[in-house]
Protein backbone atom coordinates (compact mmCIF):
# COMPACT_ATOMS: atom_id res chain seq x y z
CA UNK A 1 0.00 0.00 0.00
CA UNK A 2 1.34 3.43 -0.93
CA UNK A 3 1.72 6.14 1.66
CA UNK A 4 -0.58 9.17 1.39
CA UNK A 5 2.03 11.38 -0.26
CA UNK A 6 2.81 8.80 -2.94
CA UNK A 7 -0.92 8.30 -3.55
CA UNK A 8 -1.46 12.04 -4.00
CA UNK A 9 1.48 12.22 -6.41
CA UNK A 10 0.10 9.27 -8.39
CA UNK A 11 -3.29 11.04 -8.68
CA UNK A 12 -1.51 14.17 -9.95
CA UNK A 13 -1.82 16.35 -6.86
CA UNK A 14 1.53 18.14 -7.02
CA UNK A 15 3.11 21.27 -8.45
CA UNK A 16 4.43 21.54 -12.00
CA UNK A 17 7.52 23.67 -12.63
CA UNK A 18 6.36 25.14 -15.92
CA UNK A 19 8.48 26.37 -18.79
CA UNK A 20 6.87 29.79 -18.28
CA UNK A 21 8.85 30.11 -15.03
CA UNK A 22 5.88 29.67 -12.69
CA UNK A 23 4.70 26.78 -10.54
CA UNK A 24 1.20 25.46 -11.16
CA UNK A 25 -0.93 23.00 -9.20
CA UNK A 26 -1.86 19.73 -10.92
CA UNK A 27 0.46 17.37 -12.80
CA UNK A 28 -2.28 16.72 -15.37
CA UNK A 29 -3.51 20.31 -15.41
CA UNK A 30 -6.35 21.80 -13.46
CA UNK A 31 -9.96 22.80 -14.07
CA UNK A 32 -12.85 24.63 -12.46
CA UNK A 33 -16.42 25.70 -13.04
CA UNK A 34 -17.76 29.24 -13.29
CA UNK A 35 -21.23 28.37 -12.01
CA UNK A 36 -23.90 30.99 -12.51
CA UNK A 37 -27.56 31.46 -11.68
CA UNK A 38 -30.28 33.84 -12.77
CA UNK A 39 -31.20 36.46 -10.18
CA UNK A 40 -33.69 39.31 -9.84
CA UNK A 41 -31.61 42.06 -11.42
CA UNK A 42 -28.76 40.23 -13.19
CA UNK A 43 -27.12 36.80 -13.23
CA UNK A 44 -24.73 35.91 -10.40
CA UNK A 45 -21.56 33.79 -10.35
CA UNK A 46 -20.37 31.66 -7.46
CA UNK A 47 -17.02 32.86 -6.12
CA UNK A 48 -14.73 31.06 -3.70
CA UNK A 49 -12.35 32.83 -1.32
CA UNK A 50 -9.30 30.59 -1.43
CA UNK A 51 -7.84 29.65 1.97
CA UNK A 52 -4.54 31.29 2.89
CA UNK A 53 -2.51 28.05 2.66
CA UNK A 54 -3.63 27.33 -0.92
CA UNK A 55 -1.90 28.46 -4.11
CA UNK A 56 -2.84 32.16 -4.51
CA UNK A 57 -4.61 31.99 -1.15
CA UNK A 58 -6.66 35.01 -0.13
CA UNK A 59 -7.91 35.67 -3.66
CA UNK A 60 -11.33 34.98 -5.15
CA UNK A 61 -11.85 32.51 -8.00
CA UNK A 62 -14.18 29.70 -9.00
CA UNK A 63 -14.14 26.30 -7.32
CA UNK A 64 -11.66 24.00 -9.03
CA UNK A 65 -8.36 22.20 -8.72
CA UNK A 66 -6.05 19.51 -10.01
CA UNK A 67 -7.27 17.05 -12.62
CA UNK A 68 -6.62 13.51 -11.43
CA UNK A 69 -4.98 10.77 -13.47
CA UNK A 70 -7.49 9.39 -15.97
CA UNK A 71 -9.97 12.27 -15.66
CA UNK A 72 -11.04 14.57 -18.47
CA UNK A 73 -10.94 18.28 -17.65
CA UNK A 74 -14.75 18.28 -17.23
CA UNK A 75 -14.66 15.27 -14.88
CA UNK A 76 -11.92 16.90 -12.81
CA UNK A 77 -13.73 20.24 -12.73
CA UNK A 78 -17.00 18.62 -11.66
CA UNK A 79 -15.30 16.56 -8.92
CA UNK A 80 -13.42 19.57 -7.56
CA UNK A 81 -16.50 21.79 -7.77
CA UNK A 82 -18.60 19.25 -5.90
CA UNK A 83 -15.94 18.89 -3.17
CA UNK A 84 -15.51 22.65 -2.75
CA UNK A 85 -19.10 23.91 -3.21
CA UNK A 86 -21.06 20.98 -1.79
CA UNK A 87 -23.25 20.29 -4.83
CA UNK A 88 -22.89 19.24 -8.47
CA UNK A 89 -26.29 19.65 -10.06
CA UNK A 90 -25.35 21.79 -13.06
CA UNK A 91 -26.53 22.10 -16.64
CA UNK A 92 -24.18 21.00 -19.37
CA UNK A 93 -21.46 23.62 -19.89
CA UNK A 94 -22.30 26.44 -22.28
CA UNK A 95 -18.61 26.65 -23.13
CA UNK A 96 -15.12 26.72 -21.70
CA UNK A 97 -11.88 28.67 -21.76
CA UNK A 98 -8.39 27.15 -21.63
CA UNK A 99 -5.38 28.93 -20.16
CA UNK A 100 -2.51 27.13 -21.91
CA UNK A 101 1.05 27.19 -20.60
CA UNK A 102 4.07 25.28 -21.98
CA UNK A 103 3.74 22.42 -19.46
CA UNK A 104 0.31 22.94 -17.90
CA UNK A 105 -3.23 24.15 -18.58
CA UNK A 106 -6.28 25.32 -16.67
CA UNK A 107 -9.74 24.79 -18.16
CA UNK A 108 -12.67 26.84 -16.86
CA UNK A 109 -16.14 25.62 -17.76
CA UNK A 110 -19.22 27.85 -17.60
CA UNK A 111 -22.40 26.14 -16.40
CA UNK A 112 -25.75 27.22 -15.00
CA UNK A 113 -26.85 25.73 -11.68
CA UNK A 114 -29.97 23.58 -11.92
CA UNK A 115 -31.53 25.11 -8.78
CA UNK A 116 -30.84 28.84 -8.28
CA UNK A 117 -31.63 28.42 -4.57
CA UNK A 118 -29.16 25.58 -4.02
CA UNK A 119 -27.36 25.60 -0.69
CA UNK A 120 -23.58 25.91 -1.06
CA UNK A 121 -21.38 24.23 1.54
CA UNK A 122 -17.73 25.26 1.67
CA UNK A 123 -15.05 22.69 2.46
CA UNK A 124 -11.65 23.24 4.09
CA UNK A 125 -10.28 24.78 0.86
CA UNK A 126 -12.74 27.67 0.96
CA UNK A 127 -12.84 30.50 3.47
CA UNK A 128 -16.10 31.62 1.91
CA UNK A 129 -18.48 30.95 -1.00
CA UNK A 130 -20.71 33.79 -2.23
CA UNK A 131 -22.96 34.60 -5.16
CA UNK A 132 -21.85 37.83 -6.84
CA UNK A 133 -23.70 39.83 -9.52
CA UNK A 134 -21.74 39.66 -12.78
CA UNK A 135 -21.25 43.43 -12.87
CA UNK A 136 -19.58 43.33 -9.41
CA UNK A 137 -17.09 40.50 -9.98
CA UNK A 138 -14.14 42.82 -10.55
CA UNK A 139 -14.82 44.54 -7.20
CA UNK A 140 -13.12 41.51 -5.59
CA UNK A 141 -9.42 40.66 -5.41
CA UNK A 142 -9.52 37.96 -8.06
CA UNK A 143 -6.90 35.32 -8.69
CA UNK A 144 -4.86 36.94 -11.51
CA UNK A 145 -5.45 34.25 -14.14
CA UNK A 146 -9.19 34.24 -13.36
CA UNK A 147 -9.30 38.04 -13.69
CA UNK A 148 -7.63 37.75 -17.11
CA UNK A 149 -10.06 35.04 -18.28
CA UNK A 150 -13.19 36.74 -16.94
CA UNK A 151 -14.15 38.73 -20.09
CA UNK A 152 -14.10 35.52 -22.17
CA UNK A 153 -16.01 33.58 -19.51
CA UNK A 154 -18.74 36.20 -19.26
CA UNK A 155 -19.31 35.89 -23.02
CA UNK A 156 -20.25 32.22 -22.41
CA UNK A 157 -23.18 33.07 -20.13
CA UNK A 158 -26.31 33.07 -22.33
Amino acid sequence: MRDKRAERLYRGEAFVDCGCGARHWGLFGAAGIAAWRPAATEPEMLLQLRVAWSHHGGTWAVPGGAINRGETPWQGALREFSEEAGFHDLADPSGHSVLQHPDWSYTTFVAQVADPHVRVVANKESDQLIWVPLSRLTDYELLPAFRNALPDLLQLIP
